[in-house]
């Protein structure tokens, strides 16, 4: 076709996390490029965080998530748990 060069090719994906981040900051991808790797992550964090949250699945996920990230224990709810009725759990 007239206008067109030869060897033309589509224009690369934008990788979907730049976007994700451009969206979410409203910045343009160019900028995005330019952001230290420390903010990126923290905006991509925030992004992602921000879609589960729109939905049920999304919610119960982040719950389920931060659940098996905990590494202490809660004592007090331990110590009730282990008095109550559920004691034959922890033989």
């Amino acid at each position: 076709m007239p206008g067109e060069r030869k060897g033309a090719q589509e224009p690369p994906e934008v990788i979907p996390e730049l976007k994700i981040v451009a969206e979410f900051t409203g910045d343009s991808i160019s900028a995005v490029l330019d952001y230290p790797i420390d903010l990126y992550k923290a905006y991509y964090r925030a992004a992602i965080i921000e879609r589960l949250n729109r939905t049920k699945e999304g919610k119960e996920y982040l719950k389920k998530a931060k659940r098996l990230a905990t590494t202490t224990i809660d004592e007090k709810q331990f110590n009730e748990f282990k008095d109550g009725e559920n004691k034959w759990l922890l033989i």
